[in-house]
């Protein structure tokens, strides 16, 4: 394993990331990779030296108006970007008991989950969007892309450490689609359409994915598109620039706040633990032996 990480180090480094920068980039595609989400782990790798060279940075803050910060990426890696932007909402949060980030125009990283669990593991509450790209999430009535799969994560501390959520608002991840064609399996079923409107489960036909929960899903995709698109200057749809099918750049929201402006920490942490408890104790549909909440695999698979 340890071999498998200095080769992926130094393959980065080759294509002109510093260690500390790759360690940064690596750590979020090793973290896929340990619970099982392989579509962004680092078999994504590959896609993301294919876009170094439109690198260019280094980020800069528009805007530090008391809790809120607004930064443009200016093209920088989105993984080194976020990183910072953590850091900062930390700051800010603990001053003001809230904090928000916007970042535009930064090149794409893999999921929010990753960063809002540094919130998390710092005894704040943490939301976290990304513009999931391209158009490739249709209406629950279409079959035309029209948002992207538009990621969202939330974290919250707990007794036992952290429980991060994250999920596309789409019912699949188009990298579900890369990895269909790399190891050349069939896509899940009532899923991916092609151009006419059908379902597929051929990756090579896959044109749109569908919203997760029909409308709901569609509904929160579409305020991830508007607040990391109009919300930071950004385009947004069928609008947003593109080359080769690929959005040129990407945009993410950040939100923290500080649960111990309202209630003790460590009452709150206690509070979330046990209301865990009392929903993993519910009475279980025939058949089924344990009842996992929402992120409660990849908790358990992390380091």
């Amino acid at each position: 394993m340890k071999a498998t990480v200095n080769a992926h180090i130094n393959e980065l480094c080759e294509h002109g990331l510093t260690k500390s920068e790759a360690r940064i980039v690596l750590s979020e595609y090793l973290g896929k990779d340990r619970v099982g989400h392989y579509s962004h782990g680092t078999s994504a790798l590959p896609n993301f030296l294919k876009r170094l060279k439109e690198r260019k940075g280094p980020m800069s803050i528009i805007k530090d108006s008391g809790p809120v910060v607004y930064i443009d990426g200016c093209k920088e890696l989105g993984q080194l970007v976020a990183e910072k932007a953590t850091e900062i909402l930390i700051k800010k949060t603990r001053h003001y008991g809230i904090g928000l980030v916007g970042i535009r125009d930064i090149l794409p990283f893999s999921s929010p989950g990753t960063y809002v669990k540094k919130l998390a593991d710092k005894s704040l509450f943490g939301l976290g969007m990304i513009d999931g790209g391209r158009p490739m999430v249709a209406h629950p009535n279409s079959y035309q892309p029209v948002i992207g799969t538009n990621p969202i994560a939330f974290a919250f501390p707990t007794s036992t450490g952290s429980l991060v959520v994250d999920m596309a608002t789409s019912k699949k991840a188009w990298g579900e689609v890369r990895q269909a064609l790399l190891h050349k399996t069939k896509l899940p079923p009532q899923t991916y359409k092609n151009k006419l409107g059908r379902y597929t489960r051929d990756p090579k036909q896959a044109f749109s994915v569908v919203p997760f929960g029909d409308y709901k899903g569609f509904a929160l995709g579409m305020m991830v598109e508007i607040l990391c698109g109009s919300f930071l200057g950004m385009k947004m749809g069928k609008h947003k620039p593109a080359k080769n099918n690929v959005a040129k750049s990407r945009s993410a929201i950040f939100i923290a706040i500080n649960p111990s402006r309202f209630v003790s920490i460590n009452k709150f942490k206690r509070d979330v633990t046990l209301f865990i408890k009392e929903i993993k104790s519910s009475k279980r549909n025939k058949g089924v032996k344990l009842l996992r909440i929402p992120g409660e695999s990849t908790v358990r698979l992390r380091p």
